[in-house]
C-alpha cells in the first residue's frame, strides 16, 4: 500500500534531515489517510493515485503563480513536483494516450462491440479509470480531440 511506503519515506527523510521531502510526504500521508478515514475503508490504488494527482495538480498551479524573481521558491516547488511524481506511475504522453485509444477502439471492434464516437465526453469517463495515475483528464481529452481530427 502507498501509505506504508510514504511512512517509510517520511522516516528516511527525517533521518536525512530533508525537510522539504519530509513536508511533502507528510502532506501526502495526511491526504491519503484523510480520504481513507472519510470513506471508512482502505483506498483502492486508483483512489490513492487520484489523491496524488490532485496534489500534483495543485502544486503545478502553485508553480505557475510564483513570480520569476522568487527563484528559490520556484526551485523548491519544482522539487516538490518531482517528489510527488516519484510516487506516480510514469505519465503517458499525448501520443501514448492516442495509441492507447486506437488499441482500445481496435479491441472493441474485434469483440464486435459498438465503438463510441470519438469525443472527450465518451472517452474521458471510459479511460480515466484505466489510465488512473498515468494520465490526466486534460491529456486524454486533448488526445481524443486530436485523434478525431486525424481520423476524419
Amino acid at each position: 500500500m502507498l501509505i506504508e511506503q510514504l511512512r517509510k519515506d517520511k522516516m528516511a527523510a527525517l533521518k536525512e534531515k530533508d525537510t522539504l521531502r519530509n513536508g511533502v510526504v507528510t502532506i501526502l500521508i495526511s491526504n491519503v489517510s484523510g480520504l481513507a478515514k472519510e470513506l471508512k475503508r482502505d483506498l483502492t490504488v486508483e483512489e490513492e493515485m487520484n489523491v496524488l494527482q490532485k496534489e500534483l495538480k495543485q502544486t503545478n498551479e502553485t508553480l505557475s503563480t510564483i513570480p520569476e524573481s522568487r527563484s528559490e521558491m520556484i526551485a523548491d516547488t519544482k522539487r516538490k513536483i518531482e517528489i510527488i511524481q516519484s510516487y506516480l506511475p510514469k505519465q503517458m504522453s499525448k501520443e501514448e494516450v492516442k495509441e492507447y485509444i486506437i488499441q482500445k477502439i481496435n479491441g472493441l471492434k474485434e469483440k464486435g462491440e459498438e465503438v463510441p464516437e470519438l469525443s472527450p465526453k465518451n472517452y474521458n469517463k471510459m479511460l480515466m479509470s484505466e489510465l488512473a495515475g498515468r494520465s490526466d483528464g486534460k491529456t486524454i481529452a486533448s488526445a481524443v480531440v486530436e485523434l478525431a481530427k486525424e481520423l476524419k
